[in-house]
């Protein structure tokens, strides 16, 4: 008789906030998007009040979030300040269903 759990089969879904310093953020926002969805990463970027900034959050595994991030990094220009990343927080289920953009 095999014993299995229910939980022992699940992902590990994790959340990172994050903020980014960028010259054009209109057009890096539709990419960002773009990119996370082939990623199968969650979240929100936000514009941030000053105008040449964004936040937000990502969702997915950590493989995923990693691949996110190192990506962003490549968008970012090297006049930029470094991207800010939050640490990896484990989740006891998913909180965004898609990435999204506001």
């Amino acid at each position: 008789m095999s014993l299995t759990c229910e939980h022992c089969s699940r992902i590990a879904i994790y959340r990172i906030s994050y903020k980014l310093w960028v010259p054009d953020v209109k057009s890096l926002m539709p990419r960002a998007a773009q990119k996370a969805n082939e990623l199968n990463v969650s979240g929100y970027m936000s514009i941030m009040q000053c105008g040449n900034a964004v936040s937000g959050e990502f969702e997915g595994t950590l493989e995923k979030l990693n691949l996110m991030m190192a990506w962003l990094e490549q968008e970012i220009p090297e006049d930029c300040d470094v991207p800010q990343f939050g640490a990896e927080q484990l989740q006891l289920k998913p909180g965004y269903d898609e990435f999204f953009c506001c």
